[in-house]
């Protein structure tokens, strides 16, 4: 599970090309309190969580940055579950990711 200082984005739009875009998609997001005694003596905070880059096509074309941040924000659930969902292939098996995960 990637960890972070900052709190990511559920859903970061990262590149948009010829009605496609390109998703940076987070969840199971859980704050943690890290203790380091090495770095510093105050406990600082971090994010853990799941993700997966994705390929999202728009249902039409959009001419602005506001309208297709609007779409994403209004299909979050969806464009989640289905990041989600590209943990097992379309046989059946599970992703090498998934497979680490649940190894620990």
């Amino acid at each position: 599970m990637p960890t972070s200082d900052l709190k990511p984005d559920e859903i970061f739009l990262d590149y948009v090309k010829e009605g496609r875009c390109r998703l940076l998609v987070c969840w199971d997001i859980i704050q943690q309190v890290q203790k380091n005694e090495q770095i510093s003596v105050k406990p600082s905070l971090s994010w853990s969580y799941s993700e997966r880059i994705i390929w999202w096509i728009l249902p039409e074309k959009y001419d602005s940055l506001d309208k297709i941040l609007t779409y994403l924000d209004a299909n979050k659930s969806e464009i989640i579950n289905w990041a989600r969902a590209t943990e097992v292939s379309y046989d059946g098996t599970v992703s090498k990711d998934a497979m680490k995960k649940k190894e620990v």
